[in-house]
Order: structure tokens, then sequence, then C-alpha cells
């Protein structure tokens, strides 16, 4: 079934809100596509995925917001937040971001986030050796965020960065 009467271009708002949507699971991306609704409008998205008859998810729809979504990110009860957590066994590497709206508020609160990781580091030893690379990702970095985030040993990635080469 087509929905939207249109495409939207997937630009960095439209992937924050498939994010603070699917928050990173891939089954409902995968749904999402293979639907064709990806890139429809909100609505059509949504009816798509959870209210139509045939909907993949209509069944987790109730329970989804609850259940589903928590636990994406990494915290523990000193404060500690790490936005994204991401491993390749193969390599041993750890990469560990931090997410912001607002790239200068980013660029901000790295250092602060640099004492997350070194608090989610102790309190996981099977990751000691491994390589750890540090990401700070934001909608939409401009060139002075991405110079900054860079200068303090990170990578500044944004949601076009994101999905190049998709």
């Amino acid at each position: 079934m087509a929905y939207g009467g249109g495409r939207h271009a997937l630009s960095p708002e439209r992937l924050l809100f498939t994010w603070n949507l699917f928050q990173g699971v891939p089954k409902f991306y995968r749904d999402a596509v293979n639907l064709g609704v990806l890139a429809a409008h909100r609505g059509d998205l949504l009816k798509a995925l959870f209210f139509d008859e045939t909907a993949p998810l209509k069944n987790e729809a109730e329970a989804w917001f609850l259940k589903a979504l928590r636990g994406r990110c990494y915290w523990d009860r000193q404060g500690t937040e790490i936005d994204l957590v991401a491993l390749n066994e193969g390599d041993r590497t750890l990469r560990l971001g931090s997410c912001k709206r607002n790239p200068a508020k980013l660029v901000a609160d790295l250092p602060a986030f640099d004492a997350h990781v070194a608090r989610f580091l102790a309190a996981m030893p099977r990751f000691a050796g491994w390589k750890v690379e540090g990401v700070a990702v934001t909608p939409r970095h401009t060139d002075e965020s991405r110079r900054a985030v860079q200068e303090k040993g990170y990578r500044a990635e944004d949601l076009t960065d994101l999905v190049s080469g998709m």
C-alpha cells in the first residue's frame, strides 16, 4: 500500500523524528523500509506501522512506549549517562557517544561526558584493553562545533554523516 502522497528527503530533522520514534530499534527501521514509509508523512508512517490492520507493530503499540524503548542507552545511579553504546567485538572496539540537539551544548558537555565514559569503563571491566572511540552526535553540526568536537578527541557526526552511503 502506498502512503503519503510524496516522499520527504531524509533531512537531519526527519532523521531526528524517526530516531525519537524508533530509538534505534533495528526492527522498526526495517519495517518502515519494507513498507516504503520511512520518508512518508509522519501520520502515514505511524498509521502504517502501528494502526493499520496489517501493521507489523500493531500488537506492540500499547506496550511500546513503556517497555520496548527503555534501556537503549546506558545510565546508572551515579548519574552516568551514555547515549550511544556500540560494540565491534571482532575488532574489540567500543564506541561511546553523547547526543544533543544543540551542537554548542554538545561541545560544552564533552568534559562532563569524559567523566561519564570513565565511570562506564570502571563499571564494565569486560572492556579493559578495548579501543574506545568517543562520538558526539547532533542533528546538524556547524563547522565550529565539528572542529571543537574533533579538537577534544571525539568523532563529530551529525545525522547526515550517519546516513551517508545508505
